[in-house]
């Protein structure tokens, strides 16, 4: 598959001297839950399951998988297998080609190695459809089924009662009997109607759930779930007296069970900030061994719904999305910052909303949710604030950004930054490149989109030649926007941040007249943070010259343009000119006051949250005490 999503096929095997056929009996593309099997990889890839529905045990060793129906013998199952009477056995089509006892890698911990429990095919299965057989030892086909596309959630597969007639089935079910909640065409239920939207309320409010079809029923879930028939029943109002996700689905015989409609409820909430209510099955949090939250696993990706409430409590969206931790150290705090992916295979491609007032941008395919980074126990806004002296001011690829209040799945989860996530769509977004057209590094030329083969050629060049002739310097114009990197470099001097090694990204258009750019993010290693990064130091010193501290590549385009008297010039009068306007003392504080200003009414209640972490905030006390140190 090209996307996570997960397709399950079970394959019904019969003994020959027993019953007429073998039939592959289910086509299923669903996350898998974590009591499946949490010993290997990890979720959401495809898997087959074969079911044994004879009255005696079969040795199916040396039979054989495909995906192929041409090549007969694309993975071999092992000699010696046998499958009992009635049992079932999982064989993960996730390219991994593994079997019990080898050893392998896990895909979110990066890592961490581990005995592999279960059978990894050599092929993955297509969400876009083809075909699966299963093949004797001898190279007969036992049985096989073209599949055309597959959704999340959907299978596909025979009603052995009804002659094998194929049919979509409305939920999984892996190791039992197909369900009875069936179609036979693709044909969803309508989403349950809501005689209330999400919101905030000053008292308790009585919620109905309706339906236009007499026959459909709603389930529905409290605690952030996608709903099932295994979740409440809906039969009379649901009363919320207290903060509350309600989260239902429709379900008609015949149909295929309708979209989960999810509104989030606030009662008697006092709202400071914009508020970001986040649902999901619980277990994507905090499963013992898959769960995001519970493990800190960076790289695993859960399905959510979003919602956005600004800052006037009006519901201005709700999407379906993906969401991963984010950052390179800072998401193993408790507060854990949060990517949000907008994808079809989840029901939106994009959030379509203005999220940051200070950019003419309605279209977000990202967003990052982030916790005060290094700066999580201190200030809390230090990266927000260098921002702020930033944008609008100078020519600089900035992320903008808005303080919002995140609840999950109904829980008051604290202050948060809404920040736009710094990756190609940011550029499509901000410049109007193509996002597949790119090449995007980070610090020592490592590759984040395209490849680094123009960049490496103008460091070879910088590193071999004077600088300081015109005809050098002019060719360097040609490949570098020099305007926006002398800001670049005079907001990181300002600000104290000498580490040149670290949080550097940079990008150019593939094209002809692609300029190189610098991206201005991560910033808390700067202004005063902790002590360590004093105004004292002199931080162009630092960066303009061998400092024994910083790696030789971190300074070489600075220190060689600094050889040019030109560049030079204009570094120092442009540095002269923002200290005398935008970045004036009187101005600076004034930009800090009004983010303190705007953050303290929610801050005695975001402490409180955190209390039992080391790394948070202690108290208004300190929090203010950091402040103004800053």
């Amino acid at each position: 598959m090209k996307f996570r999503y997960l397709l399950i096929l079970i394959l019904m095997l019969a003994i020959k001297t027993v019953f007429s056929q073998v039939v592959i009996n289910e086509l299923l593309a669903s996350n898998i839950s974590s009591n499946t099997d949490t010993s290997d990889y990890l979720l959401n890839t495809d898997w087959l399951e074969l079911h044994n529905t004879g009255v005696s045990a079969l040795n199916i060793g040396g039979y054989f998988l495909s995906d192929d129906l041409a090549d007969k013998t694309k993975w071999k199952i092992p000699e010696g297998l046998e499958l009992q009477a009635g049992a079932y056995i999982l064989f993960w089509a996730d390219d991994k080609d593994k079997v019990p006892g080898e050893s392998a890698t896990r895909t979110f911990t990066e890592s961490e190695t581990f005995t592999i429990s279960g059978y990894h095919l050599n092929f993955k299965l297509s969400s876009a459809g083809e075909a699966i057989g299963l093949f004797d030892a001898e190279g007969n086909l036992i049985d096989s089924l073209i599949f055309g596309m597959q959704k999340a959630d959907i299978s596909y597969g025979r009603i052995s009662s009804e002659n094998n007639k194929l049919v979509y089935f409305a939920e999984p079910t892996p190791g039992k009997v197909n369900s009875t909640l069936y179609a036979e065409s693709y044909s969803e239920t309508a989403p349950p109607l809501f005689s209330t939207d999400g919101g905030f309320y000053p008292n308790a409010i009585n919620l109905e759930l309706s339906h236009h079809l007499a026959n459909a029923v709603i389930y529905y879930s409290t605690d952030g779930s996608v709903p099932t028939p295994s979740s409440n029943l809906y039969t009379g109002s649901i009363n919320i007296n207290y903060n509350k996700v309600v989260r239902a689905r429709a379900f008609a015989q015949g149909q295929l069970p309708g979209p989960v409609i999810t509104h989030s409820y606030f009662i008697n909430q006092q709202q400071n900030l914009p508020v970001v209510a986040i649902s999901t099955n619980n277990g994507n949090l905090w499963d013992y061994n898959f769960g995001l939250f519970q493990n800190s696993f960076k790289n695993r990706e859960v399905p959510i719904s979003i919602e956005y409430f600004n800052k006037t409590g009006e519901r201005k969206f709700d999407v379906n999305a993906g969401m991963r931790l984010f950052g390179s150290t800072i998401f193993e705090l408790k507060q854990k910052p949060l990517s949000i992916y907008m994808k079809n295979k989840y029901g939106n491609d994009a959030i379509e909303h203005q999220l940051f007032s200070d950019k003419e941008i309605f279209n977000f395919k990202n967003i990052v949710l982030r916790n005060g980074g290094n700066d999580n126990g201190i200030t809390f806004f230090r990266d927000a604030m260098i921002t702020s002296l930033a944008a609008g001011n100078m020519d600089m690829d900035y992320q903008a950004y808005q303080p919002t209040v995140v609840f999950v799945n109904g829980e008051y989860w604290g202050i948060y930054n809404l920040r736009e996530k710094m990756n190609e769509h940011y550029l499509a977004s901000n410049h109007m490149v193509r996002p597949d057209h790119l090449d995007i590094l980070e610090n020592i030329a490592e590759v984040m989109e395209g490849n680094a083969t123009d960049y490496l050629t103008l460091t070879s060049f910088i590193a071999n030649n004077d600088i300081s002739i015109a005809s050098n310097y002019e060719y360097l114009k040609s490949q570098i926007d020099i305007n926006e990197y002398i800001n670049y470099k005079i907001i990181k001097t300002y600000m104290g941040y000498w580490l040149a090694d670290i949080n550097n990204k940079y990008w150019k258009p593939k094209s002809e007249n692609g300029k190189w750019r610098w991206l201005l993010f991560d910033l808390e290693h700067a202004f005063g943070r902790n002590g360590s990064d004093s105004c004292q130091i002199n931080t162009l010193e630092k960066i303009s010259t061998n400092y024994s501290e910083l790696p030789d590549w971190s300074t070489l385009l600075f220190r060689k343009l600094c050889e040019n008297d030109q560049f030079r010039q204009e570094f120092i009068q442009r540095s002269a000119s923002y200290l005398n306007t935008i970045l004036l003392p009187e101005k600076v504080i004034a930009v800090i006051d009004s983010l303190e200003n705007l953050y303290a009414p929610e801050m005695p209640k975001h402490i409180n949250r955190w209390d039992a972490d080391p790394m948070a905030i202690p108290s208004m006390i300190s929090w203010k005490n950091s402040i103004e140190e800053m």
